[in-house]
């Protein structure tokens, strides 16, 4: 399996994000939560809040079909990144996504992400267009 997925079928969000390497976020509510695990996020994400599109899209651009068990999605993951360690983290393509979405309290309080330089190291996980993209990353995040 790969970490990559077909350009057709993933939102202009998810390209720009994924050519660029490049992301935007504010930590506005997302502080709230604290810092999580990745299995930890999943969960939440599809348990709490009623989230389908984290295993529909692994289902749909890795074929692999986890149904929404956690312990299978996260291992499907560190397959496709060759690492038992990763990072999740949500990014939209813009700053103007990010304020659009009320994902940020301020203009100002929205940062750029460099993605990991070697694209291997990271992958899609799930594309819901202008509201964000959640990303998994190995290794450390550039800038």
């Amino acid at each position: 399996m790969k970490n990559t997925v077909e350009v057709k079928t993933i939102s202009r969000e998810a390209i720009r994000i994924l050519a660029s390497g490049i992301g935007f976020r504010s930590d506005d509510y997302s502080s709230l939560l604290g810092k999580n695990r990745p299995k930890d996020v999943i969960d939440f994400e599809i348990n709490k809040l009623g989230n389908t599109d984290i295993p529909e899209f692994i289902a749909s651009h890795y074929q692999d079909d986890c149904g929404k068990d956690v312990v299978k999605i996260d291992s499907v993951i560190k397959n496709l990144l060759h690492s038992d360690y990763y990072s999740l983290i949500w990014l939209c393509a813009t700053p103007c996504d990010v304020s659009k979405q009320n994902y940020a309290d301020r203009f100002e309080s929205i940062y750029q992400v460099n993605l990991p330089r070697n694209s291997a190291q990271y992958m899609l996980v799930s594309d819901l267009g202008q509201e964000g993209c959640l990303l998994a990353y190995a290794g450390e995040l550039v800038g």
